[in-house]
């Protein structure tokens, strides 16, 4: 059985990298710029036949996809999925649009939109379901600088 004295160089050793990952304030694992997500949501006309222009709903819970660095190019990658909208504003079913050609990102998009949450959408008074598209890129924000 081991005591704690033959622990106690390995543990100085976990605590000085600690607290030097905390005093550098960036993760040891980050050797690349952190990826930046944008989204919109429109609504296309020829997304719901016979209903009158529509205006985009407002999204009230909407998280980012969660995306491994490694996954992304140099230059930007676009999701762009069709959500259709229950009249209580709940995503019922998302689809690709247009995929960004990279299985990962198309995936993470799909999970993360199926989360979303949007006002309710109302004609005449009544709430009704509704399409939109939703448009997701990904970019590789600028490095930061060296300390």
């Amino acid at each position: 059985m081991l005591s704690f004295t033959d622990w106690k160089p390995a543990m100085e050793r976990w605590q000085h990298t600690l607290a030097l990952m905390c005093a550098l304030a960036q993760p040891a694992f980050t050797a690349t710029a952190d990826p930046s997500v944008s989204t919109s949501v429109v609504v296309e006309a020829g997304d719901n036949p016979g209903r009158a222009s529509l205006q985009a709903p407002k999204a009230l819970y909407a998280p980012p996809p969660r995306i491994p660095p490694d996954v992304l190019s140099p230059s930007p990658s676009e999701v762009v999925v069709f959500a259709d909208l229950a009249g209580n504003g709940e995503v019922q079913n998302v689809s690709i649009a247009v995929s960004s050609r990279l299985r990962d990102l198309d995936r993470e998009t799909l999970a993360a939109v199926k989360q979303w949450r949007f006002e309710p959408t109302a004609s005449d008074g009544h709430a009704m379901p509704i399409r939109v598209r939703v448009s997701v890129v990904f970019a590789r924000s600028s490095p930061r600088p060296s300390p």
